[in-house]
């Protein structure tokens, strides 16, 4: 039996990983919203963030996997927006994940300018979920356990969507990942 239990998912309360062509410095912009840094590691990322006052910054990363750019965002969600994801696709393929503390989780698939997919992981095989689903189920997405693992399910469905490697906090130690905090 798979399970979001005993893996690394666990203890990652929130996390949006989105998988594009755009190149890295691109998406970069596309996503920041205002006051963007960079800083030299995850450590100066998560400093910067913990200092503040107010819950109004978060930092993300972004790298290359297997020929596509990623984007970890650290307790972010700006991946899965419709509007954003649209421009970090830049008409090409996208793919990402989110999810929160607050149980809340998004999967979507951007292609050719178009939202092709957006569901809830969390209502996956649900007959009537609480939440609306644009776009007909992937493939990909049967045989996957939804119900005891939607956040593994859905960086299993992002990973075979986009042919890379399982997703693992390994990624940000991959060469040339560059680390960047912003405020929203």
């Amino acid at each position: 039996m798979v399970n979001d239990s005993g893996s690394w998912i666990e203890g990652c309360d929130a996390l949006c990983l989105t998988l594009t062509r755009t190149p890295a410095d691109e998406a970069v912009l596309l996503l920041a919203l205002s006051d963007l840094s960079e800083f030299p590691d995850v450590d100066a990322a998560e400093a910067w963030v913990e200092q503040a006052t107010a819950y109004d910054r978060a930092w993300f990363a972004t790298g290359t996997i297997d020929g596509w750019t990623f984007v970890w965002e650290e307790n972010g969600w700006q991946g899965v927006m419709p509007e954003v994801a649209l421009r970090l696709a830049g008409g090409g393929l996208l793919v990402s994940a989110f999810w929160n503390v607050n149980a809340l989780m998004s999967f979507l698939v951007v292609d050719c300018g178009s939202l092709l997919r957006q569901f809830d992981p969390l209502f996956h095989d649900d007959k009537e979920p609480p939440t609306e689903s644009v776009g007909m189920g992937l493939e990909a997405e049967a045989g996957l356990d939804w119900k005891r693992a939607p956040r593994l399910s859905s960086l299993t469905l992002l990973s075979t969507i986009g042919g890379t490697r399982s997703v693992a906090p390994s990624w940000l130690k991959e060469p040339g990942v560059r680390f960047w905090a912003h405020r929203f």
